[in-house]
């Protein structure tokens, strides 16, 4: 700390030598070496670099804490590079990971449930809309070719694509009805972009209503969504 006054602090990094200034509210005293950590705290800790982030504690030594950081790595910090905030800031950080909580459960749902139906009978055909899946983001394209079980596909964009047959998946109507409970892909708005998982939590057609992680519920046509193979 360079100075401080009842409304500003005026400080300096410690690899950078970097002049900053901050409220009071955004500051926080280190630790003294007697300090106690208790294992599922939620705080903010240092890296050696010198830059901090929000962690929770998974158990700790005598010297040293074993975290997770908000992305889910684990890693070894040193115990005085740890932080245990109080008031708003502590119960933002149990909101913050509360919903990271919530989303990444979401995304192990989704990743259960698999690709979307493939009814009793489907055939692809030059010109058919089909879903794929590339790094786990689902997009649509337009089949150009198929034949000796290889499907090529052309998107809105232009590029053009070849899987394996089984690895595409019909876009709606072909791939059923969505009903309450069923994880769903839900078509964009915009031929190009990525389609969106979401959980349909209710049917009146010839709506539906869906939620997806940190967003409130929202009606869309059920026409524009297609189920997944399981349930969560």
């Amino acid at each position: 700390m360079v100075d401080a006054t009842p409304q500003l602090l005026r400080a300096q990094t410690v690899l950078e030598g970097q002049s900053i200034e901050l409220t009071p509210g955004e500051a926080y005293r280190l630790p003294p070496e007697t300090a106690t950590t208790l294992q599922g705290t939620l705080g903010i800790c240092g890296d050696e670099r010198g830059g901090w982030f929000a962690c929770r504690v998974l158990s700790r030594a005598p010297l040293e804490l074993r975290i997770e950081d908000d992305q889910g790595s684990v890693m070894t910090v040193a115990r005085e590079r740890s932080l245990e905030p109080s008031g708003v800031t502590k119960l933002n950080l149990q909101r913050y990971f509360a919903q990271l909580e919530q989303r990444r459960s979401f995304e192990r749902a989704v990743q259960q449930a698999g690709a979307p139906r493939q009814p009793r009978g489907f055939r692809l055909h030059v010109g058919s809309e089909v879903l794929f899946s590339r790094d786990r983001v689902w997009s649509s394209g337009r089949v150009e070719q198929a034949k000796h079980h290889r499907v090529q596909l052309r998107l809105a964009n232009g590029d053009q694509y070849e899987f394996d047959e089984k690895a595409v998946a019909p876009a709606p109507p072909n791939c059923g009805v969505a009903a309450r409970g069923e994880l769903a892909l839900l078509r964009p708005f915009g031929p190009a972009a990525a389609w969106t998982a979401v959980r349909v939590t209710a049917v009146d057609a010839p709506n539906a209503t869906v939620e997806a992680p940190l967003q409130a519920p929202w009606a869309v046509p059920l026409r524009e969504l297609c189920p997944l193979a399981g349930k969560s």
